[in-house]
């Protein structure tokens, strides 16, 4: 998948396309590890840290958070394309918009770098 169109999946991230388990990447994770338990990617075995050296096993994980991603609502992008300027307009963007995506998802996507020591 080259493009999400966050702005259609943003009053109901659950019930996306992206995150059905037969035709897209799998749904949310559960339990306490909130590892993913369905779709292409279910028993992947990942290693990251974030000093890129360390070696750690981990699954892949989501946390969706229904109320996060409401922020990649057209109203949010629309409200970022009226700013002056390019540089006050990237902030807005990299915000509400583009940062829905990141904690909509959750897991790993929302901030890999708290993976280290796993």
């Amino acid at each position: 998948m080259a493009y999400w169109d966050e702005t259609a999946d943003a009053a109901n991230l659950r019930a996306s396309g992206v995150f059905d388990p037969k035709t897209g990447f799998g749904g949310d994770g559960s339990g306490v590890s909130r590892c993913i338990t369905d779709g292409p990617f279910v028993n992947i075995t990942l290693r990251y840290a974030s000093d890129l050296t360390t070696k750690v096993n981990y699954c892949l994980t989501r946390n969706m958070s229904e109320c996060f991603i409401t922020g990649a609502a057209k109203a949010s992008i629309d409200a970022c394309m009226v700013k002056k300027g390019f540089e006050e307009a990237w902030h807005c963007l990299e915000g509400a918009p583009h940062g829905a995506g990141h904690g909509g998802v959750g897991g790993m996507v929302s901030e890999p770098s708290s993976l280290e020591g796993h």
